[in-house]
């Protein structure tokens, strides 16, 4: 009896024991899978900000090259606008980098508002602005242009903006609508700069006469 009351002990301090070992060993698996969540985790904020402008929190320039390169050679139809923000080396120089930031952030939620899902906004630098918007006939894309400078003058936003429209046959297609929108955006800056020269200088001259 005394032999049988001591095995049935001994079996006992074994379950017990392989039990702790089985729950210790639970333990840094959970402790494990934690870390590799916190990896995943960590890896996913690097790539969140690799490709996201840290100011407006838009896409960036890398993400745009994303965009493209996924669209080549696909023959949707494609709409490009190239967006300058007005006045912003202005604004730094008179009221400081902190209003420069708040009028770009303007920019950037004003952008957000008026995208629909299939058309996507970029800070590609500075004060320059990229949408892309996929799956747009020419009308359509010529709708949402009207649509987002009636967007853009609502909110007190002066932005120069050019657009064109084309099929995203290779990426140099894509490259070259980029580049097609860019000049038409800077030829119109260049128009707005000439006109407020031009009126700048008839109000100097208005003012020597008197």
């Amino acid at each position: 009896m005394k032999l049988l009351i001591c095995l049935l002990v001994l079996l006992a301090l074994l379950f017990f024991l392989i039990l702790l070992l089985v729950l210790r060993r639970l333990y840094h698996l959970h402790l494990e899978c934690l870390r590799l969540q916190m990896v995943l985790a960590q890896q996913d904020d690097y790539r969140t900000q690799a490709l996201t402008d840290v100011l407006t929190g838009l896409p960036n320039r890398r993400s745009l090259r994303n965009l493209l390169s996924a669209l080549s050679g696909s023959g949707r139809p494609v709409c490009a606008v190239t967006l300058d923000l007005n006045g912003l080396k202005e604004i730094n120089d008179l009221q400081g980098h902190v209003a420069g930031d708040h009028l770009l952030r303007q920019m950037a939620q004003c952008l957000r508002h008026a995208c629909p899902s299939n058309v996507h906004a970029f800070r590609v630098g500075g004060d320059e602005f990229v949408l892309i918007g996929a799956d747009l006939s020419r009308d359509q894309s010529k709708r949402f242009v009207e649509h987002l400078r009636s967007q853009l003058s609502h909110a007190g936003l002066d932005a120069a903006l050019g657009w064109t429209w084309g099929t995203a046959d290779a990426l140099e297609n894509l490259h070259g609508l980029l580049t097609e929108s860019d000049r038409q955006m800077y030829f119109q800056k260049r128009r707005i700069h000439r006109r407020f020269s031009w009126a700048s200088g008839q109000s100097a001259d208005q003012a020597r006469s008197v």
